[in-house]
């Protein structure tokens, strides 16, 4: 029955053990939807499809919490949007504001208080409000683009900061355990926007602009003694010496 076409039922859920390597079963009455069985013991219903051309699995939910009934109608539902399909949502991660708070706790003994408090406004005035309530699993590339465009229109660099703030939330979610299997960083790829270069490149004038300047301010202290220090009388002008 492994890595064949059967019409998926929750009898056959359970009837499906751990191999020692992960397989699928395909569901005969829906094409593309799947159970995929790995060898940890863990089921997944999975949606596999094109996008533009490019093979897509999606993943709909465990097996254990939700009937092969409701899975697929999730799967109908999500063929239906068609190339939207991508952007269902992975099941059981923490919403972003309860994974945030771990992350804060984990990482602000080691900051300065100002990295600490840069983070926080930012936290707190652009990516809370976007991002609280979403599961961290189930953020896309297309909604990060979607929230780092709008705030872009108010504050570019400010955008910026807080692209890299969230970058690094999902790189320690990576690392942490709680994004799994190939859940990759959704800010990467999201192009930063270009700051305003400070100051300019001397042209050829310039230098010799400068020297003059230089010049003039020499010749203003041109003949007179180096100030006294602190304490001392001030010197006088020295002396001409005589012809």
């Amino acid at each position: 029955m492994r890595n064949r076409k059967v019409v998926l039922t929750d009898r056959v859920v359970l009837a499906s053990p751990p191999a020692a390597k992960e397989y699928s079963i395909h569901d005969a009455a829906l094409r593309g939807f799947a159970l995929r069985v790995q060898p940890s013991g863990a089921k997944t219903w999975v949606l596999r499809l094109r996008i533009d051309g490019v093979p897509r699995r999606i993943s709909i939910g465990g097996a254990r919490k939700m009937a092969v009934a409701e899975a697929r109608a999730k799967a109908h539902a999500l063929l239906a949007k068609g190339q939207t399909a991508e952007w269902a949502p992975r099941a059981e991660g923490p919403t972003f504001a309860a994974f945030a708070a771990i992350y804060r706790d984990r990482r602000a003994p080691g900051w300065k208080p100002s990295t600490l408090r840069t983070h926080d406004v930012y936290m707190r005035c652009t990516l809370m409000p976007f991002f609280a309530s979403m599961q961290i699993d189930a953020i896309t590339k297309a909604d990060v683009a979607r929230w780092f465009h709008a705030y872009s229109a108010i504050r570019p660099g400010g955008a910026n900061r807080a692209l890299a703030i969230l970058s690094d939330i999902f790189a320690r979610a990576r690392d942490w355990g709680v994004l799994r299997g190939t859940a990759n960083n959704p800010c990467r790829g999201v192009t930063r926007n270009r700051t305003a270069p400070r100051g300019r490149v001397l042209n050829t004038e310039d230098p010799q602009r400068l020297g003059a300047a230089l010049d003039r301010h020499a010749a203003l202290g041109r003949g007179y003694a180096r100030p006294a220090g602190p304490g001392r009388q001030q010197d006088r002008p020295a002396p001409r010496a005589p012809r």
